[in-house]
């Protein structure tokens, strides 16, 4: 589970139409980034599902740092603030052993993480 920092403080600031230009650029990233087999959808407002198959904590830990580190880069031209990411990360079965349950792991990953845009695992 991932969540752009401080988005609707970009969204506020410079308009909804650089909101989506960072939406945008995020899903570029994601894109880039994962594997055909695994899944990135948005979860709502500005928070993003990612779905990584076959996968233990270190490797989910190594891909969301290199999302971090994408995201980091996005460069809108009237946005001034850097774009940043909080992840929480939870491994089936190790944290959950059903879809909800993962998502609530990763959920208050999230969150124990939201302050400092850090990764965080359950």
């Amino acid at each position: 589970m991932c969540d752009l920092d401080h988005f609707k403080k970009i969204n506020d600031r410079y308009g909804h139409g650089s909101g989506d230009e960072v939406l945008a650029g995020v899903g570029a990233i994601l894109l880039d980034t994962l594997r055909s087999s695994d899944f990135a959808g948005r979860f709502g407002g500005e928070e993003f599902l990612i779905l990584l198959p076959a996968t233990n904590a270190q490797a989910a830990y190594e891909v969301a740092e290199k999302i971090r580190f994408g995201i980091s880069e996005i460069k809108i031209p009237i946005v001034a603030n850097q774009i940043s990411l909080s992840v929480g990360i939870a491994v089936f079965p190790d944290d959950a052993i059903d879809a909800d349950g993962l998502a609530r792991s990763a959920d208050r990953a999230l969150y124990a993480t939201k302050s400092n845009g850090a990764i965080e695992a359950k």
